[in-house]
């Protein structure tokens, strides 16, 4: 898995998530937890996520951002 390829699979796992433990995504994605911050750090340059620190901490999609969903109307 390319880095793009595995930048796109953590924003697609934050989109369905909202938050997730970095350690997390390392296991699922099987990378170093390095590799993922250095990758949290590129898409916060181009997406609303942030980082919480602390006991409990985690990345999430920022609070205010709701991401697009086709919504279908009788009409």
């Amino acid at each position: 898995m390319s880095a793009n390829e595995r930048r796109a699979e953590i924003v697609k796992i934050l989109e369905g998530r909202r938050s997730e433990q970095v350690k997390n995504l390392a296991f699922q994605l099987d990378v170093s937890v390095r590799t993922i911050k250095n990758d949290i750090l590129v898409l916060t340059a181009e997406h609303p996520i942030e980082t919480v620190r602390g006991n409990g901490g985690c990345v999430r999609l920022n609070q205010n951002c709701h991401t697009y969903q086709n919504q279908l109307t009788q009409k």
